[in-house]
């Protein structure tokens, strides 16, 4: 078999390559040029880039042709005098394509120069959506281009644009369809079909429909001549009522920034233009930082249309209104700072359970594609400049623990090759490597608390290793860590310096922000609220611990693989919508209802994790943010599985409002009688996951997440100190987790009865919302 490459300008073919079983990698080369043809990849000043550099490739030789026929100015254009040849009349074809050469000569095509595109940090192909697009029943054919909004455009209002703070409104995905049947789809029905398909920053941000799609003399799409958007009517987006007044444009702004969306009506509900409980949050800190005054959570909820919460939003800002938290500024000549609420318990556990690997957070990556190692130390250096935490020390004193923030410190990235090594041999030793990488402990007084590790699988194939100590760090912030990794890899790949704007401030101001606000009484509202919510506790779930188990004093814990797939979590989403609510709450009520049936209380109390992010500026840091909330329904036979669902939304809404209390100082405010080595507050916690990880491209670099068989994709599930917790992923197509419980109290096939007695439940609310919780069917164990 041999791959050739070439085009109609140039006669056909003017490289080859033999491939055979023995090629090395999954990306097959073009090889080198025929006879006769010269090739050359040249960077923007048509200077040759050296090998691995991504560049155009230019073909020079017998081969071209003359010209485009009737095409003179895309002639010129297209066929350039040769820099590099004596004869005056040498001519170069600019072939579009993007290519670099590999270390053995063979060159590897890269795709179009303008088929990339960057938007909102992500390097992006215009022909992934194309081709996505392309699939839908409806659609003939399409082109996908990176569009400058300007003032006559959706969008392009520059007064308004001024207002909010980093907008990313200055360019925007349109795509041109061709349906086979005059009438195509609305713009909502792609969008759908899209996010189905693509992460969000790939999905269009506005459809034009067009006749047919304007092409070259050689028969491929002219996108120059693709019309602007300002200049044609766009898809059917249905009866879209626009904003009226300012406060309705500048959320409608808002929304769009978040979503990632164009053309939202007032009348367009958030949560059915794919808004969730966590996009929520960070609508309601772009409205805090736009408007100068607190946004309730509890508003978009109630009110989850521009149209409803603009009246809302008049309200707030009125001068009589009660004042927003102070925002967090750096503090200058800082030197060692205490710890914030939540470092000092994962310290302490540090210190009860000796080095304590269950807080490690180990996360993996697949690259695709030529590694520059020196760009990758280079920006993983660039992240630890930037952030203080991956620079902290954690020093014990008389005072108690402070963290210590070295100003430079080196970090190592530990290279391993098995690219020699069989496949399977290969494979498990991948396994082994991630396993002990993951389960290797930390010291806390010597940073770095984090370590990298890549290892090269192919020439084109690797894996790198991520593990980072929970102190420092938390989901979010792996995040933020992967992000800046590769918007900084790409720059350092083609010389260019930081592309990242300066942080506004650093965990530890965080940490004195937080304690000032405690000092100054500043919570007291919250914790006030706190307070009545939690007042006159019941006593603690009582799950019937197993004869036949033995205690386990070191809180010894199991765990058993969950999964919500296809029917179920389309009707839990719809539910959700139906309700106006989101799944996560959906998850909660099926949790109050089955812990009621198992223990026979009514007095149901559920931890949960949320973000924290909800100042402005905290978005982009890297650090221990995550705050517990406790979540307290009354649960009664007689109450239908609706009822019970409108408590638990009023309860999440209620929570959601007074989130920026630390747990562990309401733990202390709270506590009452407690039981030896248990929560005073709760026993169940439920973990819920919308944090969507998508593949980033970086200068020909793919990096998608991957989870080995030995790679935890949960911290902390090797203890726990709770009698159940439940960890659930959304993903696009699936709710997948484990549940991890204690084994003095569950044991497999008593927890995998309590799991089908939860997904039992989930489908009778659904399918009967009126239903009486005494009359929702359980399994005869879980019966009280």
């Amino acid at each position: 078999m041999v791959n050739l490459y070439g085009s109609s300008e140039v006669s056909a073919d003017v490289t080859c390559s033999e491939i055979d079983d023995g090629s090395p990698g999954s990306t097959i080369s073009i090889g080198r040029p025929i006879h006769n043809t010269q090739i050359y990849l040249l960077d923007s000043h048509m200077q040759p880039v050296p090998v691995g550099a991504r560049g155009e490739l230019y073909v020079g030789g017998d081969s071209l042709a003359r010209g485009y026929l009737k095409g003179p100015k895309l002639t010129a254009e297209k066929f350039v005098a040769n820099p590099f040849s004596v004869d005056t009349d040498s001519r170069l074809f600019r072939t579009g394509d993007m290519a670099r050469y590999r270390a053995d000569g063979d060159i590897e095509s890269l795709g179009r120069a303008d088929d990339q595109v960057k938007i909102r940090g992500c390097r992006i192909e215009l022909s992934e959506i194309e081709a996505a697009l392309d699939h839908h029943p409806a659609i003939r054919e399409s082109a996908v281009a990176l569009r400058e909004l300007t003032a006559a455009e959706p969008n392009g209002r520059a007064d308004l644009q001024a207002k909010i703070q980093n907008s990313k409104f200055a360019t925007q995905l349109l795509a041109y369809v061709v349906a086979i049947d005059q009438a195509g789809p609305a713009a909502r029905e792609l969008r759908s079909f899209l996010r189905a398909k693509l992460p969000d920053y790939m999905v269009p941000g506005n459809f034009i429909w067009l006749e047919k799609l304007p092409l070259l003399p050689n028969g491929k799409i002219d996108r120059r001549a693709l019309p602007p958007s300002a200049d044609l009517d766009g898809c059917n987006e249905g009866t879209v009522m626009e904003p009226r007044t300012e406060i309705e444009i500048l959320i409608g702004q808002i929304w769009q920034e978040i979503l990632r969306i164009d053309n939202v009506g007032v009348e367009d509900n958030f949560f059915d233009l794919g808004g969730h409980s966590l996009l929520a949050a960070q609508v309601a800190a772009r409205m805090r930082a736009v408007f100068h005054k607190p946004v309730a959570l509890r508003d978009l909820f109630e009110s989850p249309t521009i149209a409803g919460l603009a009246p809302r939003v008049e309200r707030v800002v009125r001068p009589d209104q009660e004042k927003d938290l102070p925002a967090i500024t750096p503090v200058p000549g800082k030197g060692a700072v205490g710890l914030s609420f939540g470092q000092k318990q994962l310290f302490l556990f540090g210190q009860l359970f000796g080095g304590a690997d269950f807080l490690n957070m180990p996360y993996a990556y697949r690259l695709e594609g030529r590694v520059d190692v020196a760009a990758l130390k280079k920006a993983i250096q660039e992240v630890v400049n930037r952030h203080d935490p991956l620079r902290t020390a954690f020093i014990d004193t008389a005072d108690g623990a402070r963290q210590v923030v070295r100003r430079r410190l080196t970090v190592k990235l530990s290279i391993v090759d098995l690219a020699r090594l069989p496949k399977k041999k290969r494979d498990n030793k991948l396994d082994e490597i991630s396993k002990r990488d993951a389960a290797r402990t930390f010291d806390l007084e010597k940073p770095p608390l984090f370590r990298t590790t890549l290892l090269r699988l192919a020439d084109d194939q690797y894996t790198l290793l991520v593990t980072m100590h929970h102190i420092i760090s938390d989901q979010w912030s792996m995040g933020v860590f992967r992000k800046e990794l590769a918007a900084l890899y790409e720059a350092f790949t083609t010389a260019m310096p930081s592309p990242l704007p300066a942080l506004p401030f650093q965990y530890s101001d965080f940490i004195t922000w937080q304690k000032q606000l405690l000092k100054s009484g500043a919570f007291e509202r919250q914790i006030a609220y706190w307070r009545q919510r939690l007042d006159e506790l019941a006593p603690a779930l009582e799950f019937r611990r197993e004869p036949n188990l033995k205690s386990a004093p070191r809180f010894h814990s199991a765990r058993q693989p969950m999964e919500f797939t296809d029917d179920l979590v389309a009707r839990i989403k719809s539910f959700a919508r139906a309700q106006n609510c989101t799944p996560f709450m959906v998850f909660v009520t099926a949790l109050d209802v089955l812990l009621y049936r198992w223990t026979g209380e009514t007095d149901i109390r559920i931890g949960t994790l949320v973000a924290n992010r909800g100042q402005a500026g905290t978005d982009g840091l890297i650090g221990y943010f995550v705050n517990a909330l406790v979540l307290r329904t009354r649960v009664l036979p007689a109450m239908t599985c609706v009822e019970v669902l409108r408590d638990v939304r009023e309860t999440c809404l209620g929570a959601y409002a007074h989130q920026d209390v630390p747990f562990e100082y309401l733990e202390t405010l709270l506590a009452k009688k407690r039981k030896r080595a248990r929560p005073p507050l709760y026993q169940v916690m439920f973990n819920y996951r919308n944090l969507w990880t998508p593949t980033l491209k970086s200068n020909g670099l793919t990096i998608a997440s991957w989870n080995g068989k030995n790679r935890a994709s949960d911290p902390g599930i090797a203890m726990a100190r709770l009698d159940v917790n439940f960890h659930l992923h959304e993903m696009s197509t699936k709710f997948t987790g484990a549940v991890n419980y204690k084994t003095d109290l569950f044991d497999r096939s008593r927890i995998a009865k309590l799991l089908a007695d939860y997904s039992a439940i989930l489908k009778q609310m659904i399918a009967y919302p009126k239903r009486r919780i005494a009359k929702i069917a359980v399994s005869q164990v879980g019966r009280r």
